[in-house]
């Protein structure tokens, strides 16, 4: 689910989350529109964002994680160090 799918359900704008979360107007408009993504934010600017919509962030950060190419290589690593033991 985008921040764009969220925002609409919830009949809130862009530039109301900004005013709720003392996140910059433009970065939510960028994340609003596909500009950017959360992978590229600070994790305060994910925190704000979600707390100002009542939404985990550990959701979010494992998701941004699970995209990362290197983090299935390490998962893969620490399951064979297991299995060698």
């Amino acid at each position: 689910m985008t921040l764009k799918d969220i925002l609409e359900k919830r009949n809130m704008t862009p530039y109301h989350l900004s005013k709720i979360s003392n996140v910059p107007y433009s970065t939510v408009n960028d994340l609003y529109k596909g500009i950017s993504t959360l992978e590229k934010c600070s994790a305060g600017t994910i925190y704000k964002i979600m707390h100002a919509l009542g939404l985990s962030t550990d959701m979010v950060l494992v998701s941004i994680m699970e995209k990362r190419p290197g983090l299935e290589n390490y998962k893969r690593e620490v399951r064979q160090g297991i299995n060698e033991r």
